[in-house]
C-alpha cells in the first residue's frame, strides 16, 4: 500500500490536510511529550494529520461559512473574526452573513488562510492518535463512565453520562485552540 500523501492547499477541491508534516513536525517539536508523533515514521505521522482533519473538518460548529462551495475541507472559511487580533478583545459574533461595514472594528481571517489555531490542534490531535496506540480513539471508550472498580467482590460504580468528555472536548489543548473558533450558540445547558 503506498504510503498516505498530504494534500495542503487552502481551498481545494483535493486538500486533505489542514497543515503540513513539516508545521505538524515544527509545532510538535517544541511541546513536551510528543515523541508519539516526533518518533514515529513519516507514513504513520501522515495518516494520523490525515485523521486528524478528517475528524475537525467534520465539526459543524465551525464560525462563518466555507470560502468555497467545491473545497474539500471546512477550511479557510469567511467572516471569521480572529480571536489573537487585539483589535477583536470582547467581541463575540456568532452566526453569518456578516456585512463587513457593520463591523469595522473586526478583524478577520483572510478568505484563503487556515489559522495556525487550526493546524496546531489537527498537528495535537494527531498525536493524541499516535499516543493512543491500537486503541480506537474515535470510538465509543468501554470503561469512559467507570468511577470505581474492585475486581475481587466484584464492585463497578459509573460516573453519570453528563460527567463524562466524548468526542473532541476529551482533548482539551484541541478545544482550547479551537474553541473561539467555534460557533456554541446553539448549545444547548440542560441541568440535571
Amino acid at each position: 500500500m503506498a504510503p498516505p500523501v498530504l494534500v495542503e492547499t487552502p481551498g481545494s477541491a483535493t486538500a486533505n490536510t489542514f497543515c503540513t508534516l513539516v508545521e505538524a513536525s515544527l509545532y510538535l517539536s517544541g511541546r513536551l511529550n510528543s515523541t508519539a508523533f516526533t518518533g514515529a515514521s513519516a507514513d504513520d505521522q501522515n495518516t494520523a494529520l490525515l485523521e486528524a482533519c478528517r475528524d475537525l473538518s467534520r465539526l459543524n460548529s465551525w464560525k462563518g461559512r466555507r470560502t468555497d462551495a467545491v473545497q474539500a475541507l471546512s477550511w479557510p472559511r469567511d467572516y471569521v473574526p480572529d480571536p489573537d487580533n487585539p483589535d477583536n478583545a470582547g467581541i463575540t459574533l456568532t452566526g453569518f452573513p456578516f456585512t463587513e461595514s457593520a463591523f469595522t472594528t473586526v478583524t478577520y481571517f483572510d478568505d484563503d488562510v487556515i489559522p495556525d489555531r487550526v493546524k496546531e490542534a489537527q498537528a495535537e490531535l494527531a498525536l493524541e492518535y499516535l499516543k493512543a496506540g491500537t486503541l480506537d480513539v474515535a470510538g465509543i471508550d468501554p470503561a469512559r463512565n467507570v468511577q470505581e472498580e474492585t475486581i475481587d467482590v466484584i464492585t463497578t460504580r459509573y460516573f453519570s453520562p453528563a460527567q463524562t468528555a466524548t468526542g473532541l472536548s476529551r482533548y482539551p489543548r484541541v478545544m482550547t485552540l479551537i474553541g473561539p473558533l467555534l460557533d456554541l450558540s446553539g448549545m444547548k445547558v440542560v441541568r440535571t
